[in-house]
């Protein structure tokens, strides 16, 4: 079940632009802040800040799809 769920994760985050989905990446996985991403990228806190929350949306949402298929999937089988 964990892999199912970390497969869902991985979907949300392909079909994220390039630019969100490396910004995402920088800031959870480079722990790096908003400030320093938006130096790196030559762009405002905005534009950095706006695409980190469509990322976390787009995973949530994805996850939220993953519980509710799961708990149907259960439903079946009783």
């Amino acid at each position: 079940m964990d892999e199912l769920k970390i497969e869902t994760i991985n979907l949300a985050l392909v079909h994220l632009s390039e630019k969100t989905r490396y910004i995402f990446l920088l800031h959870r996985f480079k722990a790096l802040s908003d400030r320093t991403i938006a130096t790196k990228l030559a762009v405002s806190g905005r534009s950095v800040e706006d695409p980190i929350n469509h990322a976390l949306d787009s995973i949530m949402q994805a996850i939220a799809d993953f519980y509710c298929m799961d708990g149907q999937a259960y439903e079946y089988q009783f």
